[in-house]
């Protein structure tokens, strides 16, 4: 019964963060963080109230009293988001008069030159495919393909994060040049580009995740665009949307019958062992591991110990690993070499948790409500920045940083930061590049136009 009541007051602090943002984008990087708090916060304790859950964890069978403890802990992280979304609202900033069609069709990146933008784009991509095909060619193109020894891919890549990370700059460039002022051919060049990349992730490398960034991008650009808001959301779009991530699951269990017996009978293992497959899923589940892992750390570290200090760190932590092989490590390394030495040294880890890294930072319930707090105030930011103008390099940015704001939670500061620099790092680069050569360009053209008009 207390679990549903938690449940009911995760839902409450939801219900009143989208209604402050119902004037807003359904992609707004809060909205989407709110969405994925209350799900990693409840799926765990409600599904186990129905199902026996499966996994590896060490905690999968923890003290009814700890998994409430963790469950009121993501409350409390959602009633930090909810109070950042409430002070926006009383201030103004998120009223109707504000909406997504009138603040972003003025001042949308659309503001920058065609020219600029086709560059940042281009230089993006083929930078990105440089850096990734080193990548590719140090790993080995057999040990990236491989669906069965995903160890191999991890041991291999060590070191060579700058290289790996080059696919990601290309998704980058990719969703740049969907936001910017691009003729309708370009950007049709570009979307080929990331359809390639969606196949080659998908069939090749086994690697959903950049699928899943391309989509989030998309998304958040053509909800920008259209003036979709969240007030205008139907109920059917959720349900697709919680239906697609059953999907990825139901990908997960194809995988691993198609392992056992083959693509021929995969669906029949399935439907046989469907009792089996449902605690597989509760179990380790993707919304299942952060929930998990903030319930490892409060039963085995000790209540607000960092003291702030993974936070400090995590700049530091910045730093690749093959140039200063003795900066601090996050938390998640720190973690599966304590609790799952023999996984850390084949290669695998642990998935990590905001609220987890919060409780151990700065002790139970309060920590989550100021983390919450800050991160929903830092999105407000984000997404006010890229909207009115002030951030017209901002606005190309954060359809990528969709993506953080999913994962965030079966993730820590150390890595979103380090996600979020490696794409920053290469785009200030690039634009720094772009505007210089851009108007030599322009005027070179104006240079050339009248010779060509006299001949």
């Amino acid at each position: 019964m207390e679990r549903f009541l938690l449940l009911g007051l995760g839902l409450a602090a939801f219900s009143a963060t989208l209604f402050c943002l119902r004037h807003r984008s359904p992609m707004h990087l809060l909205a989407l963080l709110a969405v994925f708090t209350l799900f990693a916060g409840n799926f765990f304790p409600i599904a186990t109230l129905f199902v026996e859950p499966l996994s590896w964890r060490n905690v999968i069978q923890a003290p009814d009293d700890d998994v409430l403890a963790v469950q009121w802990e993501y409350v409390a992280f959602a009633a930090g988001l909810c109070a950042a979304a409430c002070f926006a609202f009383a201030a103004g900033g998120l009223s109707e008069r504000r909406s997504v069609r009138d603040s972003r069709t003025e001042a949308r990146p659309d503001a920058r030159p065609e020219r600029s933008d086709l560059l940042v784009a281009s230089f993006l991509v083929l930078g990105g495919a440089v850096l990734y095909g080193l990548f590719v060619r140090h790993v080995g193109i057999e040990t990236l393909g491989s669906r069965d020894d995903y160890a191999a891919k991890y041991l291999r890549s060590v070191g060579h994060g700058p290289l790996a990370s080059g696919i990601n700059v290309m998704i980058a460039g990719v969703l740049w040049a969907e936001a910017g002022r691009l003729p309708p051919r370009a950007k049709n060049l570009f979307r080929a580009v990331g359809l390639s990349i969606a196949a080659w992730s998908l069939l090749v490398i086994a690697v959903r995740t950049n699928m899943v960034i391309l989509g989030l991008g998309y998304g958040w650009i053509v909800c920008v665009r259209r003036g979709v808001t969240i007030g205008r959301v139907r109920p059917a779009i959720a349900l697709a949307a919680i239906m697609g991530w059953f999907g990825m699951e139901l990908i997960s269990l194809w995988r691993g019958a198609v392992k056992e017996a083959g693509a021929g009978r995969a669906t029949e293992i399935i439907v046989r062992n469907a009792e089996a497959n449902m605690a597989a899923v509760v179990g380790g589940s993707e919304l299942s591991h952060p929930f998990l892992t903030a319930l490892e750390v409060r039963l085995h570290e000790h209540e607000g110990d960092l003291g702030g200090r993974s936070y400090w760190n995590a700049i530091p932590a910045l730093a690749p690993l093959a140039l200063v092989p003795d900066r601090p490590l996050a938390l998640a390394e720190t973690f599966a070499r304590t609790h799952y030495a023999e996984m850390a040294e084949q290669g695998g880890g642990t998935a990590f948790s905001l609220v987890g890294e919060a409780w151990w930072n700065f002790g139970a319930i309060g920590g989550s409500l100021l983390v919450g707090f800050l991160a929903g105030a830092l999105l407000l930011a984000l997404e006010a920045a890229a909207a009115n103008g002030r951030g017209g390099v901002l606005a190309h940015v954060v359809p990528y940083l969709a993506f953080l704001c999913v994962i965030a939670h079966r993730s820590e500061s150390a890595v979103l930061l380090k996600q979020a620099a490696v794409i920053a790092l290469p785009v200030a680069v690039v634009v720094i590049l772009a505007d210089i050569l851009a108007p030599i360009l322009s005027r070179r053209t104006a240079h050339l136009a009248p010779s060509l008009q006299e001949t």
